[in-house]
C-alpha cells in the first residue's frame, strides 16, 4: 500500500472508485455520483502517480534533538521533471488537512477526539509538537520539538538522489527513552501518502543526555517509606524547604547542596496531609507549613523553631462567616489551601467560598495566632442556588496580595480562575524639621512591633534619599518584612 487517490476537494457520495484505469504515470479514476455544474453528472479523476517512483530510504530515521537531519529520498525513475510536496503530519497543520483527513478515513473528529486531540494523532501516533520559526506560539520555555517542514521539492530530469531538512530543537525536556516521534510525508494534491508505504518515513527525536539534569534532580523519599503511604498527593516548594503530603502525614525536606530529609508530622487522621503549603516570609527565619485535614473540618499550622529545629503547631484554621450551611467533612474545607507571609486561605469548593485568615501577636496571650480575616466569594455566588456548583475554591494559589481562586466547572465545565488582591497596608513616615535638610543622615526605629519590648532600627538613610534606598534602609530593621 503506497498512497489514496483522493480528491483534494471531496463530495459525499462521489462514488468515487467506481471505475479505474491506469497507464504508465497516468491513474484514472472514475466518480460516477460526482456533483458538477449542480448535476450529478459524474466525473473522472486523472492522477499524475509518477510521486510513486520517490520513496523515503527507510520507514525510520532518528536526529538527536537540537541538530538537523538530511533525510534521504531515492528517485527510481525521473523521465520528466517533478514537483512534490514534503510536509510534517502533526496536529499543527492546517485546519484543511486535518478535514480532509476526515473524510479520506471517514473519522468523526467532534465524537472520537477528546478535546487537543486530532485525527493525525491517531493516523501517525505523533508524539512531538511542531512550531513555525516565524510564528513561534511556544510550548515550553517558548520552544517546541522541531520547527515544521512544509516545502516543495523539485526533481529534475534523471536526477536519482534528493533529501528533505529536518530541524529539531533542543527544548530542554528530557524526551524519554524512546524519544518522541513525527512523521513526514510526499504529496500531491489528491494523492495521500500511506503511513505503511515509501512515501512516509517516521522522525524520531532522541535526548541529548545533557537536559536529563534539568528534569530530573533528586528523588524525594524518606527513611522508612511504606507502601500506601501516598507520598506526593500534595506538594509545595519554597526557595530551601519542599514539603510533600501524603495520608495522614506530611514530609519536610531541606535544600543545602542536596535535597535531605528532616521531619515528618503526623496524625491519626488519613486525611490529613491531602493538601499541603510551606512559606517563609520574607527576611524572617519562621517558616511555617499549612496542613489541610479535610475529615476535621480543619487546617493545622505549624511554625518551625529555629533555636531546637522542631516544628510546633501555631494556629488551627476552621471556617467561619455568615455560611448558611454547617460545613461538614463531605464539604472538603482544606482540601485546597495556600499560604503567603502571614496570609492564609483555605478552600471549601462545595459552599463556594475560600476562608482567609492572618497571623497576628496577642498582647494578652503574648504569642503569635491565627485569626479569622474574610471569606471570600465569585461575583456569581447565589445563597439560594444550592444546585450550581462552580467548584468556586477547588484550587488556590497565593502571591504577596494577590490570590488566584479555581472554579474548573464555572461557565458549564469550561472553568474559570478568579483573581483576588488586598490593598496594601500603609505606614506614613513623617519627618518634621525647622528647614529642609540639606545634609546628613539617620536612621528610624520601629518600636513594641509586633511584640513588646522588640525595637528595630533601619539602615542608614541619606537626607536625600530615594525611594529604593528608603526600601532598603527599612527592611535591615530586624522587625519589618518586605517594603513596597
Amino acid at each position: 500500500e503506497q498512497a489514496f487517490l483522493y480528491p483534494h476537494s471531496p463530495q459525499r457520495q462521489d462514488m468515487l472508485g467506481a471505475s479505474v484505469a491506469v497507464d504508465a504515470d497516468v491513474a484514472v479514476v472514475g466518480a460516477s455520483n460526482r456533483e458538477t455544474l449542480n448535476i450529478n453528472s459524474g466525473s473522472a479523476f486523472a492522477h499524475d502517480i509518477s510521486v510513486l517512483n520517490l520513496s523515503f530510504d527507510s520507514s525510520e530515521t532518528t536526529v538527536v534533538e537540537g541538530n538537523i537531519l538530511e533525510v534521504p529520498l531515492t528517485v527510481d525513475v525521473a523521465d520528466a521533471p517533478l514537483i512534490v510536496g514534503v510536509m510534517s503530519m502533526e496536529r499543527n497543520v492546517d485546519v484543511f488537512w486535518l478535514n480532509y483527513l476526515d473524510d479520506l478515513f471517514s473519522f468523526r473528529t467532534s465524537e472520537q477526539f477528546t478535546p487537543g486531540r486530532t485525527s493525525i494523532d491517531l493516523l501517525t501516533h505523533t508524539t512531538a509538537y511542531g512550531g513555525r520559526e516565524e510564528a513561534r506560539s511556544g510550548w515550553v520555555d517558548g520552544f517546541f520539538d522541531y520547527y515544521v517542514t512544509n516545502e516543495t521539492i523539485l526533481i529534475d530530469k534523471g536526477q536519482n538522489q534528493s533529501s528533505v531538512l529536518f530541524k529539531s530543537m533542543n527544548d530542554g525536556i528530557y524526551e524519554g527513552p524512546a524519544g518522541e516521534n513525527t512523521t513526514i510525508q510526499i504529496h500531491l494534491p489528491g494523492i495521500f501518502g500511506s503511513q505503511i508505504g515509501n512515501l512516509s518515513t517516521a522522525i524520531v527525536i532522541k535526548d541529548d543526555v545533557s537536559t536529563q539534569s534539568r528534569t530530573y534532580y533528586d528523588k524525594l523519599i524518606r527513611d522508612g517509606a511504606r507502601d500506601g503511604d501516598g507520598n506526593g498527593l500534595a506538594i509545595d516548594i519554597d526557595e530551601e524547604y519542599m514539603i510533600t503530603g501524603g495520608q495522614g502525614m506530611v514530609h519536610i525536606f531541606q535544600r543545602e547542596k542536596d535535597w535531605s530529609y528532616t521531619t515528618t508530622l503526623i496524625s491519626p487522621d488519613p486525611s490529613f496531609g491531602a493538601a499541603a503549603a510551606i512559606n517563609t516570609p520574607y527576611g524572617r527565619a519562621d517558616t511555617t507549613v499549612l496542613v489541610g485535614a479535610p475529615d476535621q473540618v480543619k487546617a493545622l499550622l505549624y511554625v518551625l523553631d529555629g533555636d531546637t529545629a522542631s516544628w510546633t503547631l501555631q494556629g488551627t484554621l476552621m471556617p467561619f462567616g455568615d455560611t448558611n450551611v454547617s460545613v461538614r467533612p463531605e464539604h472538603g474545607f482544606g482540601k485546597s489551601i495556600a499560604l503567603n507571609g502571614d496570609i492564609a486561605f483555605a478552600g471549601c469548593a462545595s459552599l463556594e467560598t475560600v476562608y482567609a485568615y492572618k497571623r497576628r501577636y496577642s498582647q494578652e496571650e503574648e504569642k503569635f495566632e491565627w485569626v479569622p480575616w474574610k471569606t471570600i466569594r465569585s461575583g456569581e455566588f447565589d445563597f439560594d442556588d444550592t444546585d450550581r456548583q462552580e467548584g468556586f475554591g477547588s484550587a488556590l494559589a497565593s502571591n504577596k496580595r494577590t490570590v488566584l481562586v479555581g472554579a474548573p466547572f464555572a461557565g458549564n465545565g469550561k472553568g474559570k480562575v478568579y483573581v483576588f488582591s488586598s490593598k496594601p497596608h500603609v505606614q506614613q513616615i513623617v519627618l518634621r524639621s525647622d528647614e529642609v535638610p540639606k545634609k546628613g543622615s539617620f536612621r528610624l526605629k520601629l518600636s513594641e512591633h509586633p511584640i513588646p519590648a522588640t525595637t528595630g532600627i533601619s539602615g542608614l538613610l541619606p537626607h536625600n534619599a530615594t525611594p529604593s534606598e528608603m526600601r532598603h534602609a527599612l527592611e535591615e530593621a530586624v522587625n519589618i518584612g518586605e517594603v513596597h
